[in-house]
């Protein structure tokens, strides 16, 4: 459950840094959908009949804080704007699969990312079957995706790498399904 987390971020992050030119965009996105999220939560604790949504509704924090969150909300709600007038259901247009597709990792999303997605949402396959993989190979999965990110993140700040983290930050790049057996 945690590398599904942890893949999920890193398609969101490479999606951010994807194209220069929508960099900064693509992130203000990210962080302005703060505020469509902040407002679900208050129209959950508004309808929610339990004893700490009723605590929460009734708070004076919440009466000095609502103003500005209602502010906020007209201000960034138009950028999430679906066609039929909704709000999306994240911050970025589509889906996870089209960020990966977007990023170039389609063929390691629909493997990995619907397996690992087996584990989160407790599917019978995924719970009988159980993982691919090893121990050794979720590790190496977290650190790969890490690296990728940091890759991406070392461009953006210009950050000088020597050879060899070069190197590990493009070896991060390969598809983790990829290796031969001897690793999985």
């Amino acid at each position: 459950m945690i590398l599904n987390g942890i893949y999920d971020a890193t398609l969101q992050s490479l999606y951010i840094f994807r194209h220069p030119s929508k960099q900064l965009e693509r992130a203000e996105l990210y962080i302005d959908y703060y505020w469509i999220e902040k407002c679900r939560q208050i129209n959950l604790i508004d309808r929610n009949p339990a004893w700490m949504a009723k605590k929460l509704k009734d708070s004076p924090l919440r009466s000095s804080a609502e103003p500005d969150i209602k502010s906020q909300l007209q201000r960034v709600e138009n950028r999430y704007r679906t066609s039929n007038g909704g709000l999306r259901r994240q911050w970025y247009p589509g889906t996870l699969e089209t960020l990966a597709h977007d990023v170039g990792l389609t063929s390691e999303y629909e493997m990995l990312q619907r397996h690992l997605s087996g584990f989160v949402h407790s599917s019978y396959l995924a719970i009988s079957d159980g993982p691919w993989f090893k121990d050794f190979f979720l590790m190496h999965c977290a650190w790969q995706f890490s690296f990728r990110v940091l890759g991406r993140f070392a461009e953006y700040k210009e950050v000088p790498l020597t050879d060899d983290e070069r190197e590990v930050v493009n070896l991060a790049f390969a598809n983790v399904l990829g290796f031969s057996d001897s690793i999985a």
